[in-house]
């Protein structure tokens, strides 16, 4: 990397009394070069840069499947652009209260998605998101769906164009306040089950989203996978979006549609999901006197909405501990339980 010839810089809207008086950093613009392979695995790499007087935390760097424009900064008003389909479009939000707009073609019954990624890439942007039709109404907005990203997901009630804006909630920005959306109309999975399994065998995946195949997909876990697999599968000629899955080495169970009172031993994975509101999923377990057993429920840390509450019952019904949320925003399940007696 070298010093920009020139630093890109919009003063912004004033910033009233007392937050004018806060700090701000006004960085030099660097410019560099990287070169993707064209085999080059999709997915999340890992850069920094590194001089004489030290180096910068990693951060990440996103290898896309879909064709990615960069946003051309402008001062002033917003001015739609026009994008065509399917598209990555890596924008920033700069100045404050910046608002940028895209503006795509749709046809009536087909289904689209529009989803933000910056939160998860480190960037500060908590953004919204807001989706106007042919006639400039509002169809739909959104401001958390993944994190503090955004995602809006609709089947096309007209053809003709329709914008796309986003915005920091809070009006804020700045130059780190950098942004990937990706607008597609091709087969994109909103939510996958069951969310991982065992290294060495063949998942059968059941998928929620647009234009999806009804009967899932297959997806080959090898021997040797992370512990967090991203896979990006087929469907016909086109690659379906990154999904991740977990993956380890101890045996699992995937939740079926009828009751299944089994008793298992640990370790034992539960693969299991709350289908209708007020639902509860029962396990069995076989235990041991004085035998600790931990468990671990991972859903909302994997992308799931759920909010979860483990209680833990001996064969009689006895309550023998519940836990709710690990905390600090946390929402999953994380206990402990020494047995007194076989249970």
């Amino acid at each position: 990397i070298k010093r920009a010839e020139k630093t890109v810089w919009f003063e912004g809207p004033l910033i009233p009394l007392p937050a004018s008086q806060a700090g701000e950093n006004y960085p030099k613009d660097q410019a560099g070069q990287v070169v993707i392979a064209a085999d080059a695995p999709l997915g999340i790499r890992r850069w920094r840069v590194m001089t004489s007087q030290g180096a910068t935390a990693t951060q990440k760097f996103i290898v896309g499947e879909l064709p990615e424009v960069i946003e051309e900064e402008i001062d002033g008003d917003p001015i739609p652009v026009a994008v065509q389909l399917p598209i990555t479009i890596n924008g920033r939000i700069f100045p404050r209260e910046d608002v940028d707009v895209w503006v795509f073609k749709a046809k009536k019954g087909r289904g689209y998605t529009c989803e933000v990624m910056a939160a998860r890439l480190g960037s500060p942007l908590d953004s919204h998101l807001e989706l106007r039709g042919p006639d400039g109404l509002l169809v739909a907005d959104n401001t958390d769906t993944l994190g503090n990203d955004s995602r809006i997901s609709f089947v096309a009630a007209k053809t003709g164009e329709y914008q796309v804006r986003i915005h920091d909630v809070q009006f804020a920005g700045l130059q780190q306040y950098v942004y990937r959306l990706t607008i597609t109309d091709q087969p994109f999975a909103t939510a996958v089950f069951p969310l991982g399994g065992q290294r060495g065998t063949t998942l059968k995946l059941s998928l929620l989203g647009q234009n999806l195949p009804a009967d899932g997909i297959s997806v080959a876990v090898a021997a040797d996978a992370a512990e967090l697999l991203s896979v990006q599968p087929r469907i016909g000629k086109q690659v379906l979006n990154t999904i991740y899955l977990e993956t380890g080495d101890s045996p699992e169970v995937v939740e079926q549609d009828s009751a299944d009172e089994t008793v298992h031993t640990a370790p034992i994975v539960f693969n299991g999901r709350i289908g209708a509101a007020g639902e509860r999923d029962s396990w069995w377990l076989q235990a041991t006197a004085e035998e600790k057993i931990n468990i671990d429920l991972r859903a909302a840390r994997l992308g799931s909405p759920l909010d979860s509450i483990v209680t833990l019952l001996d064969a009689e019904g006895k309550q023998l501990a519940e836990s709710d949320d690990l905390g600090g925003g946390q929402t999953d399940v994380c206990m402990s339980s020494a047995f007194a007696r076989n249970p």
